[in-house]
């Protein structure tokens, strides 16, 4: 192994370790918090959105380009309040064909930008599911979507490469184009 990939490790490490030490934090606080409870105590609740806003450092620079591309999560007390309501109606309305696909207009840079960054281990919780599940509009692209969208996840070596592969595919189409 090269110093260059012990590097790339160590960082990629550091990274995991920065997430479970978040995760274990917020486990803590919410047992805390749910033990106070049971004891009568007042206890005063962070809302969602500021859990979710917490910023450990992993972001890429890609965060200026794929804004245009991320699509908006509801999670939470939110998602299950609302899910009884918007479930029927999305059901009705796709059924009438009032809600259709709308294929996303990413360009080859965008799509290396996914799996670059998915491959070094940056970017936001939701980006590697929104580009693994929206079409297209590109059918070449949407075919690497595709490929990558069934390397089996926790990555390995051999979905590494694959991954590496349709990197390299994708940089070669940006070049062509």
């Amino acid at each position: 192994m090269s110093d260059g990939q012990r590097g790339q490790a160590r960082v990629t490490i550091d990274r995991q370790l920065q997430r479970w030490t978040l995760a274990k934090s917020v486990l803590e606080t919410a047992i805390r918090r749910r033990s106070a409870i049971r004891e009568g105590a007042r206890v005063r609740f962070r809302p969602v959105a500021d859990l979710q806003q917490v910023d450990v450092g992993l972001t890429g620079s890609h965060d200026r380009t794929m804004a245009g591309h991320r699509q908006w999560h509801v999670s939470g007390w939110a998602a299950i309040l609302i899910a009884p309501l918007i479930i029927p109606l999305a059901l009705i309305a796709r059924a009438f064909g009032f809600l259709k696909d709308k294929p996303a207009d990413l360009t080859a840079s965008d799509v290396a930008l996914y799996l670059d960054d998915f491959l070094h281990g940056r970017g936001k919780p939701f980006d590697w599911d929104d580009f693994t599940n929206i079409t297209l509009a590109d059918p070449a692209l949407d075919n690497i979507r595709e490929q990558a969208a069934f390397v089996p996840l926790p990555l390995d070596a051999s979905g590494r490469e694959r991954l590496i592969s349709l990197l390299d595919e994708v940089r070669t189409l940006d070049e062509v184009r």
